[in-house]
């Protein structure tokens, strides 16, 4: 009798789950920590700062010049890269990478 008993209440649930997919139409989905992926690594040389982003198993890589007023695309569009000059010190560049 507890087998019969317990296939009817797996039926029911089964039955009910499957008519509340059919009502469901949007909802939210809530979670509490952090979607973290690591961010891109460089390698600066004399004339220019290497850039190398790494996603879902693929290696990207791009090469920022020090040219002033630069800006270049992240690989795997995640963000850019822009080069400008120091005032007053006119060999040094700053670089910012922002991320998206």
């Amino acid at each position: 009798m507890n087998r019969f008993f317990a296939i009817g209440c797996f039926t029911a649930i089964t039955l009910a789950s499957a008519s509340a997919e059919e009502k469901i139409s949007s909802g939210r989905i809530e979670f509490q920590g952090q979607i973290v992926e690591s961010s891109c690594w460089q390698d600066a040389a004399v004339n220019a700062i290497t850039l190398t982003c790494l996603r879902q198993g693929k290696e990207s890589k791009i090469v920022q010049s020090f040219t002033p007023n630069h800006t270049q695309i992240l690989p795997f569009y995640l963000g850019s890269t822009t080069t400008l000059a120091v005032d007053g010190h006119p060999h040094l560049r700053m670089v910012t990478v922002t991320y998206r």
